[in-house]
């Protein structure tokens, strides 16, 4: 499914607050989870983390 940014401009002209709010909310979420799933853990750094038991 292929949707252009200026329909998606329009769409978002004709929200209410809340459901801006809601929009606002999700976007807040996916740049959260675009986050999560570019860390990279180096193992040199873990190293000193590490703990003889």
């Amino acid at each position: 499914m292929s949707i252009s940014t200026e329909a998606i401009k329009q769409d978002l002209d004709l929200l209410t607050a809340e459901q801006l709010q809601q929009v606002a909310d999700f976007i807040a979420f996916l740049k959260f989870q675009d986050k999560r799933c570019r860390i990279v853990l180096d193992p040199a750094q873990l190293s000193c983390c590490a703990f003889k038991l």
